[in-house]
């Protein structure tokens, strides 16, 4: 969709949450988070999990429904 960012969120729907990184696909902000995160930092069972999300950004509005 034109005009969509995508941003990587640390700690989404969180206290503390954090924008880490932004890109022009969805692909390319998913290609990068698995990249960077390892199974722990993703796994929101485990003691150190980031919870990191994409959220997709149209005119200020963010969602993280995708």
């Amino acid at each position: 969709m034109k005009g969509v960012k995508y941003i990587v969120v640390e700690m989404a729907g969180m206290v503390g949450e954090g924008d880490v990184a932004s890109f022009g696909t969805f692909w390319a902000a998913e290609g990068w988070m698995n990249r960077i995160y390892s199974a722990q930092e993703r796994d929101t069972g485990h003691d150190n999990c980031l919870h990191p999300a994409i959220c997709a950004e149209v005119d200020g509005v963010r969602s993280y429904e995708i």
